[in-house]
This record gives C-alpha cells, structure tokens and sequence, in this order.
C-alpha cells in the first residue's frame, strides 16, 4: 500500500529535479565510457624505471606535480633560481629518476610557488603526492561537488576525464577551483578573505588576468584593495625569505621559456591545450595568423563579459562570464585548469534547460580531453569552441527578457 505521504514526498523529489535530469543521467554513461577508454589510453604502456611508474611518454605518475615537488625542494636551497635554466633542471631531473633521461619539463610559475611546495620537501615523492591529491580532491569534494543535491550531476563531475586529468597530473587545478569557488560565495561577505584567496590565484597569472576588470566592473572596490595587499604581502615574503634573484631570472629566463614553448608543441600537449592560438598553429597556420584569429575571439570574450556584466544583476551569471572569458583570453591554457568550468557547467544545467545543441556542446566540454587529443592528432581547429560555446549560451541567458526567464532553483546553493 502506498501511503499519501510517500506520494508526496516522491512529486517533491521529481520537481526538485533540475530540467536536465534524464539528459545528466544518460549522458553520465557516455562519460564513463569516455573516461574508462582515456584512462586505458594514459597507462597502456606504462613500465617501472628505477622504481618509478612511467607511461609511455616516459612521463612520471603526477607530471605536473614533480614540478611542484622541486620547487618544494629548491625553496630550501640557498640558489633556488637556478632551477629556471632548461639544462639545469633536466639534470636535476635526470638524478631523481637515476641517471633515466626524462622526458623534457620546465619551470614555469613564478617563484613565490615555493612557499606552497616547501612543505612537500620533507616527503618522498609519491607520499608527498599522495598527501597533496588527498587533500585536493577532499576538498574539491566539500566545497564544489556535494553542493550539487543530484546524485547524477556530482557523478557527472566524476566522470569527466577532465577530473581524471587534474589527477593524472598532480595538478594544482582542483584547489583553484575551490579557490574560485569560495571566491564567488564570500566575495560579498567576507572581502578580505576573498583578497587573500585572490592573491593564491597569482601563481597562475594567466588566469587571474581579469580579475582586477571584473571587481573594477562589479563595483567591489574593497575586494580590490584587499586582493592587492594580500598579492604584495605574498610577493613580498617571497622576496623577504629567497630575495629578488629568483624573480629576476623568472622574469628573464623562466616565463621567456614558456613563451617559446607555445611555438612547438607536441601534438598530445597540443590537445590539451584549448585555446584559438595553440588550434590554429598546431593546424599549419603561421604564428602571426593564428595570433590573430586568438586576438580577435579574445576581444569577442571580453566584450561579452562586458555586456553581461552590465546587463544583468545576476551574480552566478556574472562570475561564470568572468570565468569563460578568462579562459578564452589568455593563449597559454591546459584543460586541467579549467576544473573549475566544470562548476560553472553544472550549476548552468541545474539552472536553465538544455536545447540539443547546448546538450551537444555540454557533452564536448565533460569529454574535451579525448576530443581536444583527437583534433590535434587530426592537425584540426575546433576544441576552442567548445568554450565559446558555452560563452555563448552563458550570455544567451543573461540577456534573455526578464519575463522569459525562469527562476533558479533554490536548492541549488549559490550563497
């Protein structure tokens, strides 16, 4: 017997639902699929060289973070600069891993990245990863991920390989993404506590690069000067414990480096890279072709964070304009940081329905990893689009009549 208040409950369950609800949970099993096929494609091949896990790149378990992990350990050497030079690096790689010639990696972020790596000095190598992932994914869990009620939009966020990728790599991404994420929460509560947290954000500079817009836009001066001080507390304690050497050579040698690194990519690092730039010079066109095509879409971003922001006092729909076109703006992208475009995703389906093409779009972006690695192989343009895509739909929204448009849900926490 089914009683009256069992009813009830279940039609209160089903209109919490988000519009997307069957959508989700069907295209959840393409995601699946989609990561067990990319996590087969990253370890097939892999072989132990001197008791260390290496794919068949001849590329370490945690890639990314054996860069972190050595800017732990430069940050208690008395000449941590010298890491920035290529051949220095390689060497001291070389001897992690035994005398093995390692595949070629760089230092790229700034100097004050010491400081967060210090700690993981003390460690070995794949306890000071393990920790480090631990963390980061416990609390990309508390503070992104369970704050969706579904069950197939958290799975969702599971599944997309641009989660296994973060891992895969060791990457920093899932903390900026709680960073971001808290940011968006507390920026009008609490403005000193976002401006530290902004002031974290600089050991990325290319995707702090509007923030200083955005809250000059919004109208939140005290966010602003907080985030400056907190910045030049940062930078200045760095300069206080390792000097101006380091930034000296960062400035000459490290971030010149990466530059030049963007003008002969492999076709792997490539297709993770979704940028107009990095598509269109990977596809044939000449460094100064593709720099156009980047420059303009990049205008095209930042006008339509412009226009929303002026247009519509929706705050989520503020922030993810921001976000979108943060990414869109800068050349230099991996898809690992863009961890925190899948909260923007989420939250935009458990808001608004999606049409079939945004649903098409919405299952490129969970699965861009496999098609951004496909494309470059193919020598094709195309995974940039995904984003404007969603750049796109974003502003599709936030320009919509005031009549046509559909409250959100507010069990979506937003606050």
């Amino acid at each position: 017997m089914i009683h009256q208040h069992d009813s009830k409950d279940a039609l209160l369950m089903n209109l919490n639902k988000s519009p997307n609800h069957r959508k989700i949970e069907i295209t959840n099993l393409l995601l699946l699929a989609g990561l067990g096929i990319f996590a087969f494609l990253n370890f097939i091949g892999s072989n132990i060289v001197n008791g260390h896990v290496l794919d068949s790149i001849n590329l370490v378990l945690g890639r990314d973070f054996l860069n972190f992990y050595h800017y732990g350990l430069a940050a208690w050497l008395d000449n941590p600069s010298a890491y920035y030079d290529v051949d220095f690096y390689q060497l001291q790689l070389s001897m992690f891993f035994g005398g093995h010639d390692y595949t070629f990696q760089q230092w790229s972020y700034p100097p004050h990245y010491m400081l967060l790596g210090a700690p993981f000095a003390f460690m070995n190598y794949y306890v000071a990863l393990a920790v480090f992932l631990g963390i980061s994914i416990g609390l990309y869990w508390y503070f992104v991920i369970q704050e969706f009620p579904e069950t197939a939009h958290q799975k969702a966020m599971w599944f997309t390989p641009l989660f296994f990728l973060f891992a895969l790599c060791g990457q920093f991404s899932a903390i900026i993404a709680v960073i971001f994420v808290v940011i968006f929460k507390q920026i009008d509560k609490r403005p000193i506590l976002t401006g530290c947290l902004i002031a974290l954000l600089t050991i990325k500079p290319q995707i702090g690069l509007l923030i200083p817009l955005f809250l000059i836009m919004t109208g939140r001066w005290k966010v602003f000067i907080s985030a400056s001080m907190a910045t030049i507390a940062f930078l200045g304690l760095s300069i206080l414990i390792h000097g101006l050497e380091p930034w000296i050579t960062y400035i000459e040698v490290g971030a010149p480096a990466q530059s030049r690194v963007l003008l002969n990519l492999p076709e792997i690092t490539a297709g993770i890279m979704p940028t107009a730039f990095v598509d269109f010079k990977n596809a044939g066109l000449s460094f100064t072709s593709a720099s156009i095509i980047h420059g303009c879409m990049a205008i095209m971003a930042l006008a339509a964070m412009i226009i929303v922001c002026q247009k519509t006092q929706d705050k989520f729909l503020q922030y993810a304009i921001f976000l979108c076109a943060t990414f869109l703006l800068t050349p230099y992208l991996m898809m690992y940081d863009m961890l925190i475009m899948v909260w923007v995703v989420m939250t935009m389906v458990s808001r608004y329905e999606m049409s079939p093409i945004i649903t098409f779009n919405y299952i490129c972006f969970m699965l861009l990893p496999i098609l951004g690695i496909s494309l470059s192989l193919l020598n094709l343009p195309g995974s940039f689009l995904v984003l404007a895509g969603l750049l796109v739909w974003i502003m599709k929204e936030a320009l919509k009549p005031l009549e046509n448009k559909i409250a959100p849900r507010a069990d979506i926490s937003l606050a």
